[in-house]
């Protein structure tokens, strides 16, 4: 049996970081246990739909953690199944310790120089995308000095200056390039981060790819996702349902693995100098993921092996039940042949009663009795199974 203590304070960080399903996952108990030592130990937890809304792109900052008079620590005697194999924790271990070597902090170049090819073609579509926002921007100008007809950029499939503005001055990246969204003020910037971060992971033997809005990265047969977004402030104005949504220039990097984390820039602390950190989560995050895949395949295994014993178990079932079956018949069969015989056997003593009362009177046996007394006989011969008992012949 192995002893799991939580700490109120490390606990409550945890569980605003990542998923209750996630935490569980990682220290080997099912979410409605973990779920209860929250509640021993005073600590909120995320509403329903937190995690969603924070994948969406809200901001979502945790609660302070309330004065408790309750324990500050509790200790949970829940075997620890879901701990990774001593192999993996020495994967895990080595590469956490490479992270925190000054030789491999991850810089931030003040230019692009030589880009990965991800975030060159992000560039070249960051740039063209600019240019388009522009053009729509002074044909809204000139539209608004000639009053004539605007273009419709949406409808002719190009960028408008009206919807970047409408998403809160920020441009979307199409799926098959590096996730963006950022303000055309921030996005030099965010390239930057990229290719500071793409070529780490390539450098760690990290394999990259670019899917579906998001930067997949995967080792030993494990993927975590990545997005970037900027932070968008909204205001609403006095006496006025319209909500004014502006970029805040502080970018956010979700990492994605059994839950989501969020990294960002806080105060005069930037995500530029966290790019190590996100590099140690997606360690953590691949290790969680791959003691998930051993505890699912030991879970399948059980299941399998439950649902064989089951089968054999029903098998055996239907066996037992089969031969409890044939033993109800024979016995039945048995009361039957055991009534036979008698009714046959007090027909022959009838028979020989009968018989023997015409001897006592000195009468002779006339030919009818005769043939009475052996139609008798073949009466109790075809009643009495003796015979047929004898020679096998069982029905």
């Amino acid at each position: 049996m192995n002893f799991i203590t939580f700490e109120r304070d490390a606990l409550f960080q945890e569980v605003w970081s990542t998923s209750i399903s996630a935490l569980a996952m990682k220290y080997g108990m099912s979410d409605n246990g973990l779920r209860k030592i929250c509640i021993a130990l005073d600590i909120p937890l995320p509403g329903r739909g937190h995690w969603q809304r924070i994948t969406a792109g809200h901001n979502l900052p945790p609660p302070a953690l309330p004065a408790t008079k309750g324990p500050i620590q509790f200790v949970s005697t829940k075997a620890a199944t879901g701990r990774p194999p001593p192999k993996d924790e020495t994967w895990l271990q080595s590469r956490l310790s490479i992270e925190t070597d000054s030789g491999s902090t991850i810089t931030v170049e003040q230019e692009l120089q030589n880009p990965h090819p991800f975030v060159k073609a992000a560039q070249k579509w960051v740039r063209r995308e600019i240019i388009e926002l522009y053009r729509s921007r002074d044909a809204v100008v000139n539209h608004s000095k000639t009053r004539s007809l605007e273009p419709n950029f949406e409808a002719l499939n190009k960028p408008s200056w009206s919807g970047y503005i409408g998403r809160g001055s920020v441009m979307e990246s199409p799926p098959d390039i590096l996730p963006l969204r950022v303000s055309i003020e921030q996005s030099d910037r965010a390239l930057r981060i990229w290719d500071a971060l793409i070529k780490a992971c390539v450098v760690r033997k990290i394999k990259v790819s670019v899917a579906e809005l998001r930067l997949r990265v995967e080792e030993d047969g494990e993927s975590v996702e990545l997005r970037m977004s900027e932070r968008i402030r909204q205001d609403a104005s006095p006496g006025s349902r319209e909500v004014k949504r502006e970029p805040t220039g502080e970018l956010r990097i979700f990492v994605q693995g059994i839950g989501v984390s969020k990294f960002e820039d806080q105060g005069d602390k930037l995500i530029e100098t966290r790019l190590n950190d996100i590099i140690r989560y997606i360690f953590k995050c691949i290790s969680q993921l791959k003691t998930q895949r051993i505890i699912f395949a030991e879970r399948r295994k059980a299941d399998a092996i439950a649902a064989e014993k089951k089968g054999l178990d029903r098998k055996a079932e239907v066996t037992a039940r089969i031969l409890r079956d044939e033993e109800d018949r024979q016995k039945a069969l048995l009361i039957a042949e055991a009534g036979a015989w008698e009714q046959a056997a007090k027909i022959r003593a009838y028979a020989d009663n009968v018989r023997t009362s015409i001897g006592l009177h000195g009468e002779p046996i006339s030919e009818e009795l005769q043939k009475w007394i052996d139609w008798t006989k073949s009466v109790a011969d075809e009643l009495d199974p003796t015979l047929r008992r004898v020679k096998g012949i069982v029905p």
